[in-house]
């Protein structure tokens, strides 16, 4: 008798393990999830932040100039080409328009940008 109930004992700990193991998996899988998309939502917001102060330096027109810090700036690729803003976190990617398509710099770098309207060519760096 006391053999059998250990059996019983051991199998019931191997179908618990069994469960726990699974349910594990789903959670670190769901973790996973979570991480990407805070990386997308990090690269939508800095693509809308330096998109949307390119485009209120362009409306201003000639010699206007702006300056702004990008917080979150460190594991991104920013880059600026056919008229949008480009972001790369991770495995995140996001874009934003802009108005003009004369920018002079296509890869941007640094928490602190600057960006200046010389003749209708926006600077950015």
């Amino acid at each position: 008798m006391k053999a059998q109930l250990s059996m019983e004992f051991y199998a019931s700990m191997v179908m618990l393990l069994v469960v726990f193991a699974a349910v594990l998996g789903v959670a670190y899988g769901e973790a996973q999830n979570l991480f990407q998309m805070q990386d997308w939502l990090t690269a939508k917001y800095i693509a809308q932040k330096l998109a949307f102060s390119i485009n209120k330096v362009y409306v201003a027109g000639d010699g206007a100039s702006s300056s702004i810090v990008l917080e979150d700036s460190g594991r991104e690729n920013i880059t600026i080409s056919n008229g949008q803003v480009i972001v790369r976190r991770g495995k995140a990617v996001s874009s934003w328009p802009l108005l003009t398509t004369k920018v002079n710099t296509t890869f941007v770098s640094g928490n602190e940008i600057t960006i200046v309207n010389n003749r209708g060519t926006m600077g950015v760096g």
